[in-house]
């Protein structure tokens, strides 16, 4: 299924609460962490659970993102919580593959891009300050998990559509964020 197919499942209000997967690689293989949140009318601003001390500047670095590119946030709390079990075996800076899920996620919650219900996608990628994506890149060695994506039923956000199953819904990376960002190749 193309993205134009499945856009219409996935405008569903999504409400207070979401929940996306992030990729991570790890050697050949890759890791699937949960990433949910949730707003509310607490104290305005944006918290990300489950970094350790990666979270502050994680989180800097999304709000300098948002407001870099001009995004309105509605003034309210923002909750971001990793699967902290997957952190723990991130080494280096390979956790920053999830930026580009957070990113979403947050938008998301703050109703900025147009898809609510992110609970079936999954998506993996760095995003610089000056707006540049650099998205997970599947490999050749990664086709075996593409037959588990379809069977969970997960969509797989991305620009890339070259290294994935044709089998597999995907979702412009590109339509969904709109054009303030250049994706790289």
């Amino acid at each position: 299924m193309r993205s134009e197919e499945v856009w219409w499942h996935l405008k569903k209000e999504g409400g207070l609460q979401n929940q996306i997967k992030g990729l991570v690689p790890d050697g050949e293989k890759v890791m699937v962490s949960d990433i949910f949140g949730y707003c509310s009318r607490g104290v305005p601003g944006l918290e990300i659970v489950g970094l350790g001390k990666r979270g502050r500047i994680f989180k800097e670095k999304l709000n300098f993102i948002t407001r870099r590119m001009r995004v309105k946030i509605e003034a309210k709390k923002y909750v971001i919580c990793i699967d902290d079990e997957i952190i723990e075996k991130i080494d280096g800076e390979i956790y920053r593959y999830l930026e580009l899920p957070c990113l979403l996620l947050y938008w998301s919650l703050a109703d900025v891009i147009k898809v609510k219900r992110l609970d079936d996608c999954l998506c993996g990628g760095t995003v610089s300050t000056s707006g540049v994506i650099r998205e997970f890149q599947f490999k050749d060695t990664h086709q075996s998990m593409f037959e588990d994506f379809s069977n969970l039923g997960l969509k797989i956000i991305t620009d890339n559509f070259s290294n994935i199953e044709d089998g597999c819904t995907r979702l412009s990376l590109g339509d969904l964020i709109g054009e303030n960002f250049k994706i790289a190749s």
